[in-house]
């Protein structure tokens, strides 16, 4: 004797996605080559100079909704620390992606939000920005610029800006 709450869960399961998933993760991977070529900019200075190497590796990704996909991760040599900025996904709670920069002595979130966002919102705004964010439960955002990348890179070497 079939379960009807449980029919009607399996129902549910098999119904289309209201989003085009191939499309939210092309945009995604658009986004996160734009964050790259600001972060290759703020350290241009210091890559020409041959103070900073940063180079570029394919990772997979694997989110429920789209599968695994291949997206870029970059790694900015500094001296002998290697600090990493790894994709995490687009189908995410409160934003439209994350990056995480992770060092030695710590790891700092950058998350895609809302233009005008200084906390997580429904995620209906059409203009969207990179921002560093703080850890739960009070999340909190924070504009992403030169000095404040800088500051970011060097906590998760030093463990302090």
């Amino acid at each position: 004797m079939p379960n009807r709450k449980f029919e009607e869960f399996l129902e549910a399961q098999h119904r289309p996605l209201p989003m085009d998933t191939n499309e939210r993760r092309t945009w995604w991977l658009d986004r996160l080559d734009e964050f790259y070529a600001r972060i290759d900019s703020f350290l241009k200075d210091y890559t020409h100079s041959q103070r900073i190497s940063i180079s570029r590796m394919k990772l997979q990704i694997n989110e429920e909704l789209t599968g695994p996909y291949d997206a870029t991760a970059l790694i900015v040599h500094v001296g002998s620390n290697e600090i990493n900025l790894r994709p995490i996904g687009t189908f995410l709670i409160g934003a439209r992606g994350r990056v995480d920069l992770i060092g030695p002595m710590g790891k700092v979130h950058f998350v895609l939000v809302e233009q005008d966002a200084q906390s997580p919102t429904d995620g209906s705004s059409p203009s969207w920005e990179w921002k560093i964010s703080t850890r739960p439960p009070k999340i909190k955002y924070f504009d992403v610029n030169r000095e404040v990348f800088l500051d970011a890179l060097m906590e998760v070497v030093n463990g302090e800006s």
